[in-house]
């Protein structure tokens, strides 16, 4: 999504609104990203603060649909994240100044990367059906939402948990030493 910004750089306080729809295959995201992600949109503005450096401020609004990570159930989030992000233009800049924005070259703005890592720095861990989500139960995989268990606090030598459960502990074993 590039952003003519010509004639917006010859005032400086100037606000164009930007208003877009967005497919989640035009972000370059992995491929669980792309199919979970819905309805992306960006609602806001960008602002020459300078000459040749932009303000881009304003909401991404993004629904997320898949399986819950506890309990597999359907899931759906709903995502609000705030974006605040600088552009300068690239050219004649030191290679040892911190880069705490993004650049740009002549008089169109990529809004994309902005976008992109403001979405996968707010992306919450898990996709869960709901907060308090139970998931499963380690020993006999009953969905402790439905129902509360009466296994045993440790998986029993038959069932199928118990040698991942193994393998586990010998990785912590392995770790602190």
């Amino acid at each position: 999504m590039k952003i003519d910004v010509q004639t917006l750089s010859r005032t400086p306080g100037e606000v164009l609104p930007v208003k877009l729809e967005i497919q989640a295959s035009e972000l370059d995201l992995s491929a669980d990203y792309r199919e979970s992600l819905q309805d992306i949109a960006f609602d806001g503005s960008i602002s020459c603060i300078e000459h040749g450096v932009f303000r881009l401020t304003g909401t991404l609004t993004v629904v997320r649909i898949g399986n819950c990570d506890r309990c597999l159930a359907p899931a759906r989030q709903n995502l609000k994240i705030e974006i605040d992000e600088q552009f300068r233009r690239s050219a004649g800049l030191s290679d040892d100044e911190p880069e705490e924005y993004y650049g740009y070259v002549g008089h169109m703005i990529n809004i994309d990367q902005a976008i992109r890592d403001n979405l996968l720095l707010s992306m919450p861990g898990q996709l869960l059906c709901r907060e308090s989500c139970l998931g499963f139960c380690p020993v006999c995989g009953r969905d402790l939402n439905e129902d509360p268990c009466q296994c045993q606090a440790e998986p029993a030598a038959g069932s199928p948990f118990a040698k991942l459960s193994k393998l586990l502990q010998d990785d912590e074993d392995v770790l602190r030493t």
